[in-house]
Formats: C-alpha cells, structure tokens, sequence
C-alpha cells in the first residue's frame, strides 16, 4: 500500500515540499466514501476474529461491507433492539443460521455471541488499497491537490490583511496677535502767548493819551490754534480660526491657502494705509507750521509797527517830559520786548516740541511696522514648514498604503489563483470518481448479460 508516488505527484502539481499530514489518508476516504462498496471489492479487508463474545472494534462508518459469524452473514438491527438478540423467549433472538450485528459503545457485537467454533469478523473497504497501483490513483491525487490548494489559499491571505489608509494629522503654530498701532508720544501743547501793551506814563501829556497794542499770534489771519495729530489707520478683522477649520477639520489645504492668501490681503491693506495716514499727518503738520510761521511773521511786523509808533511818540515826548518820564517810557518799551521775546522763545520752545513730536511718532510707526513684518515673516516660514511637512506625510502616508495594498492585492491574486486551483482539482477527482462507476458499472452489466445468456443457451439444449 504504497504512496510514495502519489504523493510525488501532490508535489509536483502543487509546489509544495511536504504533503500535509492526513491528506492523502483523507483523499482515500473521500473515494472509497464516493464510490458504490460493491466496485471497490479489491479493497475489501477483515478485521481480527472475535472468538469469546467479545466486541469487534471498528470505526463505526460506511465503508462496513458485511459482518459475519462462522461463514453466515450478520443483519444489522438498530441498538434498541440488542437486548432481544440473545433472549432465548424471545422471536427475535438471533441463531446461529440468522446471526445479527449492532454498533455498540466499544464497537460491533455479534448476537448469538462468538466463541471458538464461531468465529466472528467484519468485513470492510480499506481505503488504504487506493495506492499507487490502484485505478483511483489519480482521484486521491486530485482531491488531496485541491485540499492543498486551499491551505495554500488561505495561508496566502491569512497573512496579510487588508491595508487602512491612515491620514497624517497636523499641528499648526498659532497666528501671531496683531495689535493695532497705538501712538504713545504725546502732541506738545500750544503754547500761550503774553499780549503786549504800552500806554503813556502821563496822561497830560496829550489830549488823547497814545495807547501801543502789539499783536499776539492768536490773532494772526493764518493762525489755526490746533496742532495736527497722527491717527494711524485700524487693522481689520483677521479670521485666523477659519484658515485652522479649512486646514484642521476639512482638510482643505485650498480653502486653508484661499484663506490665508485674504489674511495676507488685509494685512498688506493695512500696511499700504499705514504710509498714507503718515503722509496725511506730514501734510497737515507742515500746513500747520506754515500758518504758524506766517502767524509770527505778521505778528512781529504789525508789534513791529506799534514798536515804531511808540519810539515816535517817545521822541515827541522827549522834549516835553523830564528824563525820569522818558526813564518810564523806556522801562515800558522794554518790558514790552521782553514780552515779546518770551513770547518769541515759547514759539520756538513749541516748534521744537513739535518737531520731537513729528519724530516719535514716525519712530513708533516705523518700530511697529519692523516688529509686524518680522512677526510676519517668523509665522509665515513655520506655517509653510508645517504645511509642507504636512503635505509631505500625506504622500508617505499614501506611498505606504499604496504600497501595502499591491502586497495585498498580489495576495488577493495568488489566493484566487490558489482556490480556482483547488476548484479545478476537486472537480477532475469527482470526475475520475465518476469515470471508474461508469466503467466498472458497464463492465458489471456487460458480465450480467453474458452469464443470463449462457444461462439462456443452457436451458435451451
């Protein structure tokens, strides 16, 4: 009962180094479980002889083909009736011409019970007979090729499963506070001018004492009275948690660029404004330097005007008044230009404090645009490393999935491969299975035929 070939044979079609355990054992079964028992009577073998009553041990299948005790053929009666088979009151207890059999809990038992001068056997098919040399060979290698074509199949994709594309998550520097311009310098107060008077010393003198009036700047034509102040322009509204919910939540790095790209818009607005309110600022507080210059001009030529008046008069005093009146008069000039130098060196104390003014807000305007843009710049080259790094996990996330699935896919391809396989063989074993019934049950019926004929020709003579 050799296999050694069959087993070559598993190999060869299969590729495999071993034959599984069982396999070939099972594939004989397979058979012999297909076949009719009364076409497999070259396989037919006995078991050991029970000679003391005792149970036959037998698989308990279908492949039993007859049970006999001393030569005579056993009927098979169901457990249930056992205990009548050795009952001698009863019809039906078995005897020796009509022994009967069951299956019982330690095998087949033989009723009346054996013992020496009556032997008992069971006569079975051997599954083991399909051997190399059987006609059913290559139906037990065809059926243990398609057993092994689905362990194949399914440590095939057993081993790898089926691959999940896992999206890379993203953490995003958060924007920068964007305050807006807040001027700190103050705009130096308008200075208070004194105004200027000179009257008389003496009130006889002439009929209509002669009054000196010297003009202040708060009455000049071009004066306006209000230093010009720097009103920078206000930051709109930067929707900063929009551009996360694009990025973060819908992962739309279109919407998220879109969105930063209107952010940019509103800064860059923002910066252009800045210059025009600086330039606006500039304008006015040059407009109003002007009409203070204008203003002092006018008002030193008109002080100038009542100086001279009041010089003329002192000359026409001079002969009418002793010195200590014209001692008066010059007193009153002189107070009168100290005055107005006072008022000469507030104007310039307060063109200077203007001008500081001018220069601190332009220094804190420039300040706060180097400090914007570098802000800026530090969050827009971290924003676009995130995001390329982002983009970058995307692709490797997508390469390894990509990756992994072809692994699965060619899995998925030599399973398939392996279970059409296993489809196949199993198909040509039934089909060997069912070619050997044909054949055999032909050759049967040819055999009927010829012994009824010569059976015939016989009673004919």
């Amino acid at each position: 009962m050799a296999t050694s070939e069959i087993t070559q044979s598993i190999k060869d079609i299969t590729g495999i180094s071993s034959v599984s355990t069982h396999s070939i054992e099972d594939a004989q079964r397979f058979a012999v479980a297909s076949i009719p028992k009364n076409l497999l009577r070259f396989a037919l073998n006995r078991t050991s002889i029970s000679s003391d009553g005792s149970s036959i041990v037998h698989e308990i299948n279908d492949s039993i083909i007859d049970v006999q005790r001393n030569g005579f053929s056993c009927k098979e009666i169901p457990f249930s009736e056992s205990k009548w088979a050795n009952d001698s009151t009863s019809l039906k207890k078995a005897t020796a011409s009509f022994p009967v059999y069951w299956s019982d809990y330690d095998g087949i038992k033989i009723a009346p019970d054996t013992d020496g001068s009556n032997g008992g056997y069971v006569f079975y098919i051997n599954s083991a007979e399909l051997d190399d040399d059987c006609d059913l060979r290559n139906a037990v290698i065809y059926r243990a090729c398609s057993v092994e074509f689905e362990k194949l199949a399914s440590a095939k994709i057993g081993g790898v499963s089926e691959p999940t594309y896992v999206p890379p998550s993203v953490t995003l520097t958060s924007a920068p506070s964007i305050s807006d311009l807040t001027i700190s310098a103050v705009a130096p107060p308008v200075p208070s001018f004194t105004s200027v008077t000179f009257a008389s010393v003496d009130g006889s003198f002439d009929t209509v004492q002669p009054i000196v009036t010297t003009t202040n700047i708060a009455a000049a034509s071009t004066y306006t009275g209000t230093a010009p102040t720097f009103t920078p322009p206000v930051m709109g509204s930067l929707d900063f948690a929009k551009f996360v919910t694009h990025l973060d939540t819908d992962e739309d790095v279109e919407l998220a660029s879109g969105k930063i790209q209107e952010i940019q818009a509103k800064i860059g607005e923002f910066s252009a404004r800045l210059p025009e309110a600086q330039a606006q600022y500039e304008t006015e507080n040059v407009a109003y330097q002007s009409a203070i210059q204008e203003s002092v001009q006018e008002m030193q030529a008109a002080n100038q005007v009542a100086i001279t008046n009041a010089q003329t008069e002192l000359d026409n005093a001079k002969s009418n008044k002793d010195r200590d009146i014209q001692r008066q008069l010059q007193n009153g000039i002189n107070d009168m230009q100290a005055i107005v130098q006072e008022n000469q060196r507030k104007l310039a104390l307060y063109q200077a404090e203007q001008g500081q003014y001018t220069a601190d807000v332009q220094k804190e305007v420039q300040n706060y645009q180097q400090t914007l843009q570098k802000e800026l710049q530090i969050w827009q080259g971290e924003r676009t490393a995130e995001l390329q790094k982002f983009a970058s996990d995307m692709t490797n996330a997508l390469n390894t999935f990509n990756k992994e699935n072809a692994i699965y896919q060619t899995s998925l391809q030599i399973s398939t491969f392996y279970s059409a396989e296993a489809k196949k063989y199993y198909d040509w074993s039934v089909a060997e299975i069912t070619n050997y019934i044909q054949n055999n049950e032909k050759m049967v019926n040819q055999t009927i035929a010829a012994r009824q004929q010569l059976a015939q020709q016989q009673q004919g003579r």
